[in-house]
């Protein structure tokens, strides 16, 4: 229960004692400002110690500020404004109040360092060994050719790793690389899938290989042998978006070179003191920052969430039908790289085959375990019934779906080089939802309310504790045009 502390005075004289002490504080502040310096024009606002410039105003803009429609130019850069002040409140407030990263965040501040050590160690040896692109002429010819600079980068990296192993002598067993190579072609192409979460669900996932095959020696060098397992472990490793699939001899072994290169570059690095370099200290400093001011958040604004089961029924009482459900279609749908596969199904759906028959069909189970597990995983995208909301941009489908019967199938469709068809299961009209349905969207909402709530409330509180001075004049210059 939160308790409140007692009111200092009441009655019909508290509106003005409130306003004259507002009055008396605006004249102070006032005093104050008048005698400080003038702000300089490169300043739009200055936040304690901490200084908004223009500069970083028109470059924040650039990248977040609301469109033309959102009322005028001025109002739109006084807001804008104010949300950068915000900005520059948190962090001052955040630097003050002592933060210790837990196990957690220490660790990934070192992967944080790792990284940008990884990419300055980069830049010097591969991009700036590269020659200067030609400048274009007067009119515009002559440029840099993109695809001749990224041929020139493609080398300097080759040369850079082979640099870096050839001291060690690797030498590659190609019957276990072609092992590796037919395993990652045995994963569903990332291109095949039009859907951007199936396309990462497949990007992500991992080759099929058994737990005994991760011991094999896909090579040897004078570090020791290099086996399944660390290749997939540093697989791993790389990002999902970054993976170009390893489909052959020669994919497999340009990737274990990589990998074998980076704890020798990694070595390199530090003994270079690139580890401590001005620019990975300043990225280091700013994952830390994101760290302390997430900390600070929570210490300050989050704990204010109340979701308490008494106040999560109050709030359902009140107005129980917030949380239903949205009128939608529940369908079945499956894809074909081919159209006579396609229609096959579509006459089995139109016959009233079992859904789960129709999976079989498409995804086959291997007699190899993993195999097995991976179909399984791709069988399971399509396992349950899908959603059309109103909101849906695909109104074919939409139009399709209007006035059929339960259990009608409709294709093949073409979509994107891929052969649709589906089955439609019910429309529903907007489910009215009970309490213990609409729970997790109740405790959502007052959690969201009661953070916003204390965040506007806080942030006063920190206007309070540092002084907030705005360029008027520059202010009225950035309004009469449009920033970049």
């Amino acid at each position: 229960m939160r308790v409140f502390p007692p009111r200092p005075f009441g009655g019909p004289l508290r509106p003005f004692v409130t306003l004259a002490t507002a009055t008396i504080l605006a004249a102070v502040a006032r005093a104050a400002l008048a005698s400080e310096p003038a702000l300089p024009e490169t300043v739009l606002a200055q936040v304690g110690s901490r200084a908004v410039t223009r500069a970083e105003f028109e470059r924040q803009w650039a990248r977040f500020a609301s469109p033309p429609t959102a009322g005028s130019l001025e109002k739109r850069q006084r807001a804008f404004l104010d949300e950068l002040v915000n900005k520059e409140l948190l962090t001052l407030a955040t630097s003050e109040a002592g933060y210790a990263p837990s196990p957690e965040e220490e660790a990934r501040l070192g992967l944080t360092r790792l990284g940008a050590m990884r990419q300055t160690y980069y830049r010097l040896m591969v991009v700036d060994s590269l020659p200067p692109a030609p400048a274009p002429d007067a009119h515009g010819h002559g440029g840099a050719d993109e695809e001749e600079q990224a041929r020139l980068q493609r080398a300097a990296e080759e040369r850079l790793i082979q640099r870096l192993i050839g001291p060690l002598r690797p030498q590659w067993d190609d019957s276990v690389a072609t092992f590796l190579a037919r395993a990652f072609g045995k994963l569903p192409k990332p291109k095949e899938e039009g859907v951007g979460w199936v396309r990462w669900n497949y990007t992500a996932w991992m080759p099929p290989v058994a737990l005994a095959d991760t011991a094999r020696e896909l090579g040897r060098s004078a570090l020791g042998p290099f086996t399944v397992g660390r290749f997939l472990w540093h697989w791993a490793q790389v990002p999902a978006a970054q993976r170009d699939r390893p489909d052959s001899v020669a994919g497999v072994v340009q990737w274990a070179e990589n990998f074998l290169a980076q704890g020798i570059l990694d070595q390199e690095a530090r003994r270079l003191g690139l580890d401590r370099a001005p620019e990975v200290e300043a990225e280091v400093a700013k994952q830390r920052q994101l760290f302390a001011l997430d900390a600070y958040y929570r210490a300050h604004v989050s704990v204010a969430v109340d979701t308490s089961e008494k106040r999560l029924r109050a709030a359902w009482a009140k107005s129980p039908r917030v949380y239903d459900g949205q009128p939608s279609v529940l369908y079945e749908a499956i894809w074909y790289r081919r159209f006579d596969e396609a229609s096959a199904a579509f006459r089995a759906l139109a016959r009233g085959a079992r859904w789960d028959s129709v999976l079989t069909a498409r995804f086959p189970e291997p007699a190899d375990p993993e195999e097995a597990r991976l179909v399984k995983n791709e069988r399971d995208l399509y396992r349950h019934p899908q959603v059309l909301l109103p909101t849906n941009p695909d109104t074919t489908l939409a139009r399709l779906f209007r006035g059929a019967r339960r259990g009608h199938a409709f294709g093949p469709r073409d979509r994107a080089g891929q052969w649709w068809v589906y089955r439609f299961l019910e429309r529903r009209d907007g489910k009215r939802h009970t309490f213990r349905e609409a729970r997790s969207y109740v405790a959502e909402k007052l959690a969201y309310d009661d953070e916003e709530k204390r965040l506007r409330e806080h942030l006063l509180e920190l206007r309070g504790r540092y002084a907030v001075r705005v360029n008027e004049a520059a202010m009225r210059a950035l309004a009469a045009r449009e920033p970049r």
